[in-house]
């Protein structure tokens, strides 16, 4: 995080030259968002996670993140710290399992990468929708 910070005004200039517009222009209140707040929420968001590792913990809070909803099991991903929900008030992001993949599944799998107990990842297609 600390080297993040010290590279935040590069990259948020960066980011306002390459669209055209001086770094202290108002509209790089854009690429400071887009860039290292961006780049540290989700360093932070990995960090979380394996924080929660490393105290012998799963990576998913099951009893506050996991759920089934319409016969589907359902991952509420943000926000998940004291901080997302006071900076990002209202927001909030949830995956849905395919068919068939239980909560159990979801908290097993989770971070599997960094419990030693990784598998291939898929990436499904979406179901087309009905004509």
């Amino acid at each position: 995080m600390p080297r993040i910070l010290d590279g935040a005004a590069d990259l948020a200039a960066a980011g306002a030259r390459a669209k055209g517009y001086a770094p202290d222009s108002p509209c790089a209140a854009e690429d400071w968002a887009g860039g290292p707040w961006a780049l540290a929420r989700n360093t932070s968001a990995l960090l979380h996670v394996l924080r929660r590792i490393a105290a012998g913990k799963d990576p998913v809070d099951a009893a506050a993140a996991v759920r089934s909803h319409d016969g589907r099991t359902v991952v509420d991903v943000f926000p998940v710290t004291g901080w997302d929900r006071l900076l990002l008030s209202g927001f909030r992001a949830e995956v849905k399992m395919r068919d068939g993949i239980t909560p159990g599944q979801v908290v097993a799998e989770a971070a599997g990468e960094y419990r030693g107990s990784a598998s291939p990842t898929t990436v499904f297609p979406a179901p087309s929708a009905a004509p």
